[in-house]
């Protein structure tokens, strides 16, 4: 299985005067299907972004994947 990658973006805001937001994209590789999938979650800032990459990668490492707990709604 290949590590779980993972990344933070920032993306311009959508409209007029809109401020920038910053992400936490981590993708993974589902081992029973060999398909690649990501998650990603909106922060408040880059530093928090950063700690969201870690918190990601963590739960999904505990979980085995995502994909057991597809109905787990993730509110961090």
């Amino acid at each position: 299985m290949r590590a779980r990658v993972g990344s933070v973006v920032r993306r311009k805001g959508r409209g007029k005067g809109a401020k920038p937001t910053w992400w936490a994209r981590v993708t993974y590789t589902d081992p029973v299907t060999g398909k690649r999938h990501d998650r990603q979650r909106r922060a408040e800032n880059k530093v928090d972004a950063g700690d969201l990459v870690h918190e990601l990668k963590a739960l999904g490492l505990e979980f085995g994947g995502w994909d057991l707990h597809r109905s787990l709604h993730m509110t961090i």
